[in-house]
């Protein structure tokens, strides 16, 4: 599993998008989403009655990108994965400024980066275990 297939590029574009669209949507409009999908706002509300006082949606969403991340094989591996971890997580909480519905938090900023280390982590421990079983595989 040298290259990444195809499928894990789209999956690491549509985690970004879906990101950016939670974390930049004015909150009435979130809201709106969420009682009109209820699946996503059923899970919403209970990731956030997991651990009061932390948002892990924030955690989740992020270890998606991470996930999607490792698995795409993007080079500069996981130094760039970190930079971009940092820089979304300071970006998004920033924006967040200048919505008047949403208010940046410094430990939403700790959670996109924490998750988006431990999505990582997960994608390149499977992609390594597939590259292994692959090669032992090829060997025969």
């Amino acid at each position: 599993m040298k290259r990444a297939l195809p499928l894990f590029r789209f999956g690491l574009a549509l985690a970004i998008a879906l990101v950016a669209v939670a974390l930049l949507v004015p909150y009435p409009a979130l809201v709106h989403i969420q009682t009109d999908v209820p699946w996503l706002g059923h899970t919403v509300r209970w990731l956030d009655s997991r651990v009061p006082g932390f948002d892990l949606d924030h955690l989740v969403a992020f270890a998606a990108v991470g996930f999607f991340m490792a698995l795409s094989r993007l080079k500069g591996g996981f130094g760039l994965a970190l930079a971009c971890f940092v820089a979304a997580a300071v970006l998004t909480e920033f924006a967040q400024l200048l919505l008047p519905t949403r208010s940046p938090q410094l430990a939403d900023a700790a959670m996109d980066v924490v998750g988006g280390t431990l999505g990582y982590a997960v994608g390149w421990v499977l992609a390594a275990g597939v590259s292994r079983r692959m090669e032992r595989a090829g060997g025969r």
